[in-house]
């Protein structure tokens, strides 16, 4: 029982290790995306500042030339369209580095959990095994004080055999 107890507790620290192992890779991953997905952003966000600054131009230039320019109007406001939704598809992945962010901190959080509960698991084994090597310790002594009272009984007999 106590092996199967020792056994338990080496399975769930192993078994723990590899979450750990897993959680850091998944970790790493997750941190190498995001460095991309950084880069990405921060050039997404002058994009955006160019596509903003195009727009007010083009905006203020169509004023000016409003008339006899219909045609002209409606392709810059079909390309107004594909800015506005190019700007709604980088505020989308601007939300998602956000939401990657959140996940990272609560995986983090996770690690660190797992990570406390193998210290205590580990020191839990530790004392645990420290219990079971006194045991061991006083099962010899008493092993051994009975072997020596085996061996006085027998010298006895013998010594009583001998008298008779």
């Amino acid at each position: 029982m106590e092996k199967m107890c020792v056994f338990e507790l080496q399975e769930q620290t192993v078994e723990l290790e590899n979450r750990a192992l897993d959680s850091d890779n998944e970790i790493r991953k997750l941190m190498e995306d995001l460095e991309v997905t950084k880069e990405r952003l921060k050039g997404s966000n002058k994009e955006i500042a160019n596509l903003k600054h195009e727009l007010a131009d083009r905006i203020s230039k169509g004023a000016d030339q409003m008339q006899g320019f219909e045609s002209q109007l409606d392709s810059e406001r079909k390309h107004v369209s594909e800015l506005q939704e190019r700007i709604v598809r980088i505020e989308f992945e601007k939300q998602e580095v956000r939401v990657r962010n959140k996940a990272n901190k609560r995986l983090e959080y996770e690690i660190r959990q797992c990570e406390t509960d193998k210290m205590e698991m580990e020191r839990l084994h530790a004392v645990y095994e420290m219990a079971l090597q006194d045991e061991i310790s006083r099962l010899k002594v008493e092993v051994a004080d009975r072997n020596g009272h085996v061996v006085l009984c027998l010298q006895f007999q013998h010594l009583q055999l001998g008298w008779r």
